[in-house]
């Protein structure tokens, strides 16, 4: 689905009578019908002409066959009957126009999300969760119309696929604005840090003064006064738990939020081809 085949087998035959009063049998001497499939091959043009089916559905093959009469339906008696059968193939088109190509839309409306400024949170926002509940939409007019087959439906899969990638968007920009209020936090309290150390700094300068000489108060013991480590985050009161876990020994953030950003734009596109060329490989299989 939706380029599935279907076929529909029915059985005519006696129920009260047995062989012996009733024999059904195929007219001889019936002329030929011509399938629409097969007009179409000898003149593409016909299509209009030539539907041969359903709106949803093309006859593709139709044939019937007369087994020997035998016991059936658990009887003792001997009865006939003959077997029609019809090979319907859905018309795909649909599908492909106004439930397909829309749901690639949206996963590329998400995609172009992250080229957004992570300021502009409205727009992020409205962006994402848009394309995310239109392919919710989608998948969920396409189940109404499906007995609950599960994920063994070629157009589900594809249709949860891309769902999964439009709520990526969502997550991803709340992801980048978390790490965006994490680095202005950073900020702040890397201020607090350079004053505390650098107010530790005069105080022991002040203290060497006046107990050693010149040339053991030149001796800086505190390190750089420029550089803001993670440990003197940790005293300067900087105690967010899952804020320290981003942070590496020199005091700078493991992950940023136009980190995040820039390796979804090349990410996420890449992924998602690869996960609609394998995916179109099973198209027909099941």
């Amino acid at each position: 689905f939706p380029k599935d085949v279907q076929v529909c087998s029915f059985r005519i035959g006696t129920f009260l009578e047995d062989a012996s009063d009733v024999l059904v049998e195929f007219w001889d001497d019936i002329p030929e019908i011509t399938l629409a499939s097969d007009k179409l091959k000898d003149n593409p043009s016909d299509a209009a002409t030539a539907h041969g089916g359903t709106t949803d559905f093309e006859i593709i093959g139709a044939y019937g066959n007369r087994p020997d009469a035998d016991n059936g339906f658990g009887t003792t008696q001997s009865e006939s009957y003959v077997y029609y059968t019809f090979e319907l193939e859905r018309n795909a088109e649909y599908y492909k126009d106004f439930v397909i190509m829309p749901c690639v839309l949206m996963v590329i409306i998400g995609w172009a999300s992250f080229f957004i400024s992570r300021e502009a949170a409205p727009a992020r926002v409205t962006m994402s969760m848009i394309c995310f509940l239109s392919n919710a939409n989608y998948l969920s007019a396409q189940l109404a119309t499906l007995p609950r087959l599960g994920n063994d439906v070629w157009l589900l899969k594809f249709m949860t696929i891309s769902q999964l990638f439009t709520f990526y968007a969502v997550i991803e920009y709340v992801i980048c604005n978390w790490l965006l209020r994490v680095e202005k936090r950073l900020t702040g309290e890397v201020k607090r840090a350079e004053e505390l150390k650098s107010l530790k700094r005069h105080a022991s300068l002040q203290e060497e003064m006046a107990g050693a000489d010149q040339h053991e108060s030149s001796d800086d013991s505190s390190g750089d006064p420029e550089t803001i480590t993670r440990a003197d985050l940790i005293a300067a009161g900087f105690n967010h738990k899952v804020d320290l876990l981003l942070l590496k020994d020199d005091g700078t953030m493991r992950v940023k939020d136009q980190h995040v950003d820039i390796t979804s734009r090349y990410v996420y596109p890449i992924v998602y081809v690869i996960a609609c060329v394998a995916i179109w490989g099973t198209l027909g299989d099941t």
